[in-house]
């Protein structure tokens, strides 16, 4: 049985990792993986558990990113569709317009400043070879 496939209460560093991603402070998740806090900033300082919990935190952000990007999309199209509502209040679809425009001008200048971004570590790469 790998790592992967081991439970967590067989797998201290698989539990740590958990607790630690939960956001506990030292103490407490010492506590809940069954080590002392000492083992805890041990394991902390040592690069390969720390490249593990590392790779975990960003799999768990993609995640969370994901979940917001789906998000993002029905509340534009809630927008969209009160905007849209000839019925609604026109104070109402007004907001959402505005809010709309706003989101896309937001956006756009986000999308821009990656690229000018991109753009000038590119121009620093070719530099440095």
């Amino acid at each position: 049985m790998s790592t992967v496939d081991t439970p967590m209460t067989e797998n201290p560093d698989a539990l740590l990792c958990a607790a630690l991603l939960s956001g506990l402070t030292y103490e407490a998740a010492a506590e809940v993986s069954g080590c002392s806090r000492s083992t805890v900033a041990r394991r902390m300082g040592e690069p390969g558990f720390r490249a593990r919990l590392d790779r975990l935190r960003a799999e768990a952000l993609a995640r969370v990113a994901d979940l917001l990007a789906a998000e993002a999309i029905k509340s534009v199209a809630t927008l969209a569709a009160i905007r849209a509502d000839a019925s609604a209040p026109m104070s109402v679809r007004m907001r959402a317009a505005t809010s709309l425009l706003d989101s896309a001008l937001r956006y756009r200048a986000s999308i821009e400043l990656d690229a000018r971004v991109t753009a000038l570590e590119d121009a620093l790469n070719q530099r440095r070879t």
